[in-house]
């Protein structure tokens, strides 16, 4: 977690270093993880599952519909801003009857995909809570088939919520609304790096750099560049004030 707490030393420790370099932080912690928590629900409902060589198919397909418009060269291999990338998940090849093999997706499937792609709400009052996975992604390292998996990944990714909610809390029966409510109450000033206020480090001659990957399913970038717009804002809305200490770079093509 070097990136978050690379953030969480400029803003609560701006003294210990006048130099920082910040690469994939998950500033918003609590309501990363949650959106691990809304994926594993959603990639283990009944008839769900995705394999790495569906996945692999999937990401072939964003691809195939969107480099070369969005920003890139259409030789590159990656999506350079999937922002740019209107893809239609209905062109996705669908099974039919009982086939269910790496060339297409169910029903089930498909829409679980949407759901990653969507990424969690509030279902009470709409509120986003993070967004979802960057078109492009869903086959990379800590893609999809990572995020499915019952064991591994809520081994690694899912203890800060049995901190928040109890020992025998089940990601299957996680509320968004009351739950998440409870879960930032308690680890949200502790964990999770979304102070602005970078004044003292300012102050004090510091210089920060910070990178995301925009094929990253671990720390989607959207995150990032909201952290860097509400930086901008608390410095008055003055671009060129924040970008002579804090400068942000997207690396396409990055995991």
């Amino acid at each position: 977690t070097g990136g978050q707490q690379a953030l969480m030393e400029a803003q609560r420790y701006p003294d210990d270093y006048n130099g920082i370099v910040a690469g994939a932080p998950a500033n918003n912690r609590t309501h990363l993880h949650t959106l691990f928590v809304h994926n594993l629900q959603a990639l283990t409902a009944p008839g769900a599952q995705l394999s790495q060589a569906k996945l692999a198919m999937v990401t072939s397909k964003v691809l195939a519909a969107c480099v070369g418009k969005d920003g890139g060269a259409p030789t590159d291999t990656f999506l350079t801003d999937p922002r740019r990338c209107n893809f239609d998940p209905a062109t996705l090849p669908q099974c039919a009857g009982a086939t269910d093999d790496a060339t297409c997706l169910t029903p089930p499937q498909l829409t679980a995909l949407k759901a990653t792609w969507n990424g969690p709400v509030n279902p009470r009052t709409g509120e986003r809570i993070f967004s979802g996975l960057p078109l492009g992604s869903e086959s990379a390292v800590f893609g999809l088939a990572f995020q499915g998996d019952t064991t591994f990944w809520p081994a690694q990714q899912f203890y800060k919520f049995k901190w928040a909610l109890g020992s025998g809390w089940d990601y299957a029966s996680f509320d968004f609304d009351h739950d998440m409510d409870t879960v930032d109450a308690r680890l949200a000033s502790i964990l999770n790096a979304n102070d602005t206020d970078l004044s003292r480090f300012k102050a004090n001659g510091g210089k920060l750099l910070m990178f995301t990957g925009t094929a990253d399913p671990g720390v989607p970038f959207a995150s990032a560049i909201d952290y860097y717009e509400r930086t901008v804002q608390a410095q008055g809305g003055n671009l060129a004030a924040t970008q002579s200490f804090f400068r942000y770079f997207l690396v396409p093509g990055m995991g």
